[in-house]
């Protein structure tokens, strides 16, 4: 998806290093904003869950298991 729109804007624009670059700038600050609010909430959760081991493995497995299937998907 993220390719396809970059090309359209390399392709469409006038500028089209500075629409490429400004496009990579906003996905990597998103990228920082859903980092830091999920940091926030794992705070969140250790100071209210004393012991916090199994809910840390449970969500590295779905992770896990989400990264899993769509490696698989895609080859």
């Amino acid at each position: 998806g993220f390719a396809s729109a970059m090309g359209d804007m390399a392709i469409n624009t006038r500028f089209p290093v500075s629409s490429v670059a400004g496009f990579n700038l906003g996905i990597e600050f998103g990228q920082l904003i859903v980092a830091f609010v999920t940091g926030l909430i794992f705070l969140s959760l250790a100071r209210i869950i004393n012991d916090t081991k199994p809910i840390i493995r449970a969500i590295s497995f779905g992770g896990l298991s989400i990264g899993c299937y769509w490696f698989f998907q895609r080859l």
